[in-house]
């Protein structure tokens, strides 16, 4: 494992060394690393460099709300305060979850529903907030037919999902619009 803590020029040893499978691990100021701003990119995304885990270097972004968890219950998703009493069960818009996973400094969780308990054109992918509010609705990319999402990943960073259509998109975690989609079969 290595540890950046350097300047942007050794940014691209580090780049090359994450390249040849190496862990790396980069602190960076809180607006990012230049480098990180030069291409090529992937579907036009700057700031992705494959193989890095980024920590950005500003403190003040912790939040100062308590720690809640997120569980799933069956087909309820559950919000647990953090001293274990439930501030929020239930079915997301009424309907059954099948996958959370939670953000990064308490920010809610991303929530999959159930695709097939869904109408036409089924926005199933959902931002939760701590007590269960929906913050957003991610629309899924073919308006032509029956579509939804059926999985998706969050790495920390990156929030991917792939519809029944056969598209894969990168969705922005904050405000949950579809900001690249590729046809993947």
């Amino acid at each position: 494992m290595r540890l950046d803590l350097s300047s942007p020029l050794a940014s691209f040893a580090a780049r090359l060394f994450a390249g040849l499978g190496a862990s790396v691990i980069k602190v960076e100021p809180p607006d990012g690393d230049p480098l990180r701003r030069r291409g090529p990119f992937w579907c036009g995304r700057e700031g992705q460099d494959g193989g890095l885990d980024f920590i950005a270097n500003n403190l003040n972004a912790a939040t100062s709300s308590p720690m809640v968890t997120y569980e799933l219950a069956g087909s309820d998703l559950v919000i647990r305060h953090e001293d274990g009493a439930v501030r929020w069960r239930g079915k997301p818009d009424g309907y059954p979850v099948k996958a959370i996973s939670p953000l990064e400094r308490n920010a809610g969780a991303v929530v999959l529903l159930d695709y097939m308990s869904g109408a036409k054109n089924f926005a199933n992918l959902l931002r939760v907030g701590n007590d269960g509010s929906v913050a957003w609705r991610a629309s899924p990319p073919d308006h032509s037919g029956k579509d939804a999402f059926v999985e998706f990943s969050w790495d920390g960073s990156e929030l991917l999902a792939n519809s029944w259509s056969c598209y894969q998109v990168r969705i922005d975690p904050v405000t949950g619009a579809v900001t690249c989609q590729v046809f993947t079969k």
